[in-house]
């Protein structure tokens, strides 16, 4: 399992949530490992983003399956994360979208990776192209944008992060077999 990505969001007062990402090596499936903390607790121990883990995961029944649970303990491989297979265009992930969205209509969280996509300002906002120079809106921080785009130098790089069915969030990127997290 290759860790693609983790946020940490506050929910309400003294409550935070932690959602790490998992993409399956061998099934291309994600898996979300999702961790609470309040008040001044710590969260629990996880996976650094761009590490890359082995063993058995199980996931909440659902009709569109993306909660795990780690059965036994992970095992961290001596490697780490250098390319991010996904989508190639945006058609094939708005196809990918709607399938899921069928299955599970309440989805509020779909995670995607782009093999190739390339960071994009216009009008001070922030967007991804694809290969057929379609766009997707970004809902990233302006600094972030622009460390995306300095990260990129124009070319295209691999970006994982969270669809929300507006705007895509990105978490981390990959370019010359560098993770980076944002």
């Amino acid at each position: 399992w290759a860790v693609v990505g983790q946020i940490e969001e506050p929910l309400e007062d003294k409550l935070l949530s932690r959602r790490t990402w998992l993409l399956g090596g061998k099934t291309g499936r994600y898996a979300l490992l999702l961790d609470f903390k309040f008040g001044g607790e710590n969260f629990p121990p996880s996976f650094a983003p761009g590490s890359i883990q082995q063993g058995a995961l199980a996931f909440y029944p659902s009709a569109f399956p993306q909660r795990a649970l780690v059965l036994d303990d992970l095992i961290s491989v001596s490697k780490n994360v250098e390319k991010l297979p996904g989508f190639a265009d945006f058609d094939t992930f708005a196809t990918a979208y709607a399938a899921a969205l069928a299955a599970q209509p309440w989805l509020q969280i779909f995670p995607a990776a782009f093999s190739e996509a390339t960071p994009h300002t216009q009008g001070g906002r922030f967007f991804l192209l694809d290969k057929n120079e379609k766009s997707l809106p970004l809902n990233v921080a302006e600094n972030d944008g622009w460390k995306l785009l300095a990260l990129s130098g124009g070319h295209p790089i691999g970006v994982f992060g969270e669809w929300d069915g507006a705007a895509f969030r990105p978490l981390n990127a990959v370019a010359e077999g560098r993770f980076t997290r944002f």
